[in-house]
């Protein structure tokens, strides 16, 4: 007697459901819902982590595809999906495309050596790229539009390059993010929603706004980290300008390049808290002496002869004066390494002072730096801190910078003297 076969249950998708008819269906939440229906060129889902941001991307493009076919266009569709770096791209914005049109008529073919995703039926393609070299964003014009994951930590060349992109046919963008630092996003984008112009809309959301987020996890962020890192990262809130250590940050982040100068770096120890070395080059432009921080070590759990195989030999490294253990140890592998100097705010002093002076650099691939630098404040007002300080907590590249700034300042000083002279009467 032959057993009776089981019918084979289709997949169920990681979010959202399948009805009888087999399609896909997600309910969406009040957040996700304004911006999906969002008729405007440029449209912003702005959330906490875990609010929902990522996963309504693939849907958008599906109504924009959608909308194209009803408007009769069947081929040759060109649309962009972006993320900052390739890393953001592979782990988390590509999968959520590949799963979410999984299993519908827009399941196509990802081409992953080409970057590229090819839509069914020759109704066109989705170049999936990464915002690490802008340029790479320019030529042809797209008509799908462009998705941007995670536009928060692109630059604003990045920004103005999809623009160029999108021009002629007047084509949509969207975007989804967690705020990072003040930077075009605010300034550029949700200002100028704001302030009421019509090409442009945002809607911001916490995490806690998607109901599958867990309430126990939002409560223990809200209970354990600082206000201004918990109302950005599970608030969807830009961080406030005022109380910022460093609030003009935002103007020392640009594309990466290559200067010649003298190689230092700055090292803040860690093991629970991150180990961070920050690689910087002291170069010589039009007479100002201007510092560069090209790239950076960020790592916790990860023991000192591990991360000596990341540091250069040819830097002078300035390190945490309060681990005389760990730079010794350094030392003894050939390492430059001196105990730095380490006044707070003399510190801060002199970090604000290259800023104010457009002699601080930082590339835009030191995502850490840049996102402390976002909140990195002083003590509320109202608060009982005893202590003019800025507030600990996640401020490990902050402190490595600070190193770099404050002992190159007494390297100057003790290498460049002035001299006066005051010629006699004769």
């Amino acid at each position: 007697m032959q057993k009776k076969q089981k019918k084979k249950k289709k997949d169920k998708p990681k979010w959202g459901s399948i009805d009888k008819y087999g399609d896909k269906v997600y309910n969406l939440h009040p957040g996700q819902s304004r911006v999906i229906t969002s008729k405007v060129r440029f449209t912003a889902a702005i959330a906490g982590t875990g609010g929902g941001k990522t996963v309504i991307g693939p849907l958008w493009l599906a109504n924009r595809i959608r909308t194209l076919l009803e408007e009769g266009v069947t081929e040759g569709m060109i649309g962009m999906v972006i993320a900052p770096t390739y890393k953001i791209l592979s782990r988390a914005t590509v999968p959520t495309l590949i799963e979410t049109f999984k299993g519908t008529e827009l399941e196509g073919r990802f081409l992953e050596s080409k970057g590229q995703y090819i839509l069914p039926n020759n109704m066109g393609k989705l170049y999936l790229l990464s915002a690490d070299n802008p340029d790479g964003l320019e030529g042809g014009q797209l008509d799908i539009g462009a998705w941007l994951d995670e536009a928060g930590q692109m630059s604003e060349r990045s920004w103005l390059a999809l623009c160029r992109r999108t021009g002629v046919n007047e084509a949509p963008i969207f975007i989804t993010t967690t705020p990072y630092l003040v930077n075009w996003l605010k300034l550029e984008f949700l200002d100028r929603y704001l302030e009421g112009d019509e090409d442009y809309f945002a809607e911001i959301w916490s995490s806690i706004a998607n109901p599958a987020y867990p309430k126990k996890e939002y409560e223990r962020a809200r209970r354990t980290l600082t206000k201004a890192t918990f109302e950005m990262m599970y608030g969807g809130m830009f961080g406030s300008l005022e109380g910022m250590v460093y609030p003009d940050f935002a103007s020392c982040i640009c594309e990466p390049h290559s200067p010649i100068g003298m190689q230092v770096g700055g090292i803040d120890f860690g093991w629970r808290a991150p180990f961070c070395a920050l690689h910087g080059i002291l170069y010589v432009e039009d007479g100002r002496d201007i510092l560069y921080i090209d790239k950076e070590r960020y790592q916790t759990k990860t023991p000192l002869k591990v991360h000596r195989k990341f540091l250069s030999k040819d830097f002078v490294w300035f390190a945490d004066p309060a681990e005389p253990d760990s730079i010794q140890d350094l030392r003894s592998f050939g390492f430059r390494i001196r105990p730095a100097r380490n006044e707070v705010l003399t510190g801060v002093e002199a970090v604000n002072a290259r800023i104010l002076t457009n002699r601080l650099q930082i590339s835009q691939s030191c995502v850490n730096l840049i996102k402390e630098a976002g909140v990195y404040k002083y003590p509320d007002k109202e608060s009982d801190a005893e202590t003019e300080n800025p507030i600990k907590g996640m401020d490990h590249a902050m402190d490595a910078l600070r190193y770099i700034c404050l002992s190159i300042v007494r390297k100057n000083k003790v290498n460049k003297r002035a001299r006066v002279i005051i010629r006699n009467k004769e």
